[in-house]
């Protein structure tokens, strides 16, 4: 879709910022992308479960179990933002960059993975990212409160229509009803 770069001229256009033709570039407005953009990107990734940023895995258990409450121990990846779902039936839990289940053997993951290669963003996201950088880079670059405000409610309008657009790209998740509802019954 876009690179770094193009997403970093979008959001200086939108502050109101002349672009830049590389990350590299010595100038304010260069250097105010670098400094945003590492933090912009993982925040609006961990923020949803986006589509384009999901990937899924097979971990092998690691050698040291630990040492009380859990048989097993598993390494998160490293290029993991969040865990969104371990396919296992046993109890688990994160611990530091750990997996710990009350099982043992490979464990299956789903997770959202810091996805760096701006390419495989989908339209949405780039746009969001477009947006979100912008927030972020505006009061440097024009000392505007006031405009970081109005592309602050920007941003917050599109990140709600993007999350609805991006979660419809997958069928309904079922949820289980507690025994305290079934209770009732």
């Amino acid at each position: 879709m876009a690179s770094t770069v193009e997403i970093a001229n979008q959001a200086l256009i939108r502050v109101g910022a002349e672009s830049i033709i590389s990350l590299g570039d010595a100038n304010e407005r260069a250097r105010a992308v670098n400094a945003s953009w590492p933090f912009v990107r993982r925040e609006v990734l961990r923020s949803h479960s986006w589509n384009s940023a999901t990937t899924r895995t097979q971990l092998a258990e690691l050698a040291i179990a630990p040492s009380w409450g859990f048989d097993s121990a598993y390494q998160v990846p490293s290029d993991s933002l969040r865990i969104l779902e371990v396919d296992t039936d046993y109890q688990w839990r994160i611990e530091g960059d750990h997996i710990l289940v009350d099982g043992t053997g490979e464990l299956n993951i789903r997770y959202l993975k810091d996805e760096t290669d701006t390419e495989k963003y989908d339209g949405e996201l780039t746009d969001v990212m477009v947006l979100r950088l912008a927030v972020e880079i505006v009061e440097r670059i024009t000392d505007s409160t006031t405009k970081r405000s109005a592309l602050l409610q920007e941003y917050q309008a599109l990140m709600m229509e993007a999350r609805g657009d991006d979660g419809e790209e997958q069928s309904p998740s079922e949820f289980e009803e507690d025994s305290w509802v079934t209770a009732r019954l």
